[in-house]
């Protein structure tokens, strides 16, 4: 494999059709990559093959592992839900199938290959055990659904806790998975991208609230942009990066860090006076 990009690479991208995922797969194309795709809806790119699949089904994980070839070099999970859609639904992709996909396809990742997956920006997800912690506790996937049957409400706005849930899971699973199989994990954070999900997220929190995610930079990423940073964690040439969360954020993390840092220090020095 050449340094500069995915030439020869066995890759395969879940959920391909639009957004991240399509712009992932073209740009992998356009690195010599053979790319295999998932995703329920069809794209015209031209990949070695493609699996037409509802991840919101039971099985839908290991449906697509027996599908996958063996020795995958890099797997990019890109599919998802926004909160538009029905909670048990949103929290199923994006969280129960998600979780078991990784479990289902490192078997078919070689040593030293890579799985990466699209969070969202998770800024302090560490402090959100008591919302989704339940939850990520559940053991496989049958427990996982039998849970939010009965408490998929509590959860709130179900994209934010379902991403909060596949953070909190993967940051845990990413030492062991190392350990066992020489895969890494990790974990892309992007901010408020020009796909079509956008318009369910402008429709869920309003224009207003989407805009303040954009305050730093100015404008929403590009698609390619959020791409060229997942292929850029699950390159080998990155080989130390297991269990990272790269918040591609356009400095939204950051001013909110800085923000809680530069409150907590005014607050020392009114306690010291």
């Amino acid at each position: 494999m050449h340094e500069s990009g995915y030439d020869g690479c066995s890759t395969l991208v879940v959920g391909a059709a639009s957004g991240m995922g399509r712009a992932a797969t073209a740009m992998l194309l356009a690195q010599g990559a053979e790319v295999r795709t998932v995703d329920l809806a069809t794209h015209d790119l031209a990949v070695a093959d493609h699996l037409s699949v509802d991840l919101r089904d039971e099985g839908a994980a290991a449906g697509v592992a027996e599908w996958a070839p063996a020795d995958l070099d890099a797997v990019f999970l890109c599919a998802g839900l926004p909160q538009t859609h029905p909670a048990a639904e949103v929290v199923t992709v994006n969280f129960v199938t998600a979780r078991a996909l990784v479990d289902a396809l490192a078997p078919k990742t070689r040593r030293g290959g890579s799985i990466t997956a699209i969070v969202s920006m998770t800024y302090g997800w560490e402090r959100t055990a008591g919302l989704v912690g339940d939850l990520v506790a559940t053991v496989d996937e049958a427990a996982a659904r039998t849970w939010l049957d009965d408490n998929v409400e509590a959860l709130g706005d179900p994209y934010i806790a379902s991403k909060l849930a596949l953070t909190a899971w993967a940051l845990g699973r990413a030492a062991p998975l190392m350990s066992e199989r020489g895969v890494r994990l990790n974990l892309l954070g992007p901010g408020s991208t020009e796909t079509p999900m956008y318009r369910h997220f402008e429709q869920a929190v309003g224009a207003e609230t989407l805009a303040m995610t954009t305050a730093v930079v100015g404008r929403t990423s590009t698609a390619d942009e959020q791409a060229g940073a997942l292929l850029f964690l699950g390159h080998p040439a990155n080989a130390y990066m297991v269990g990272t969360l790269l918040l591609n954020d356009g400095g939204m993390s950051a001013a909110m860090a800085a923000g809680s840092f530069a409150r907590a220090h005014r607050k020392s020095i009114e306690n010291r006076s």
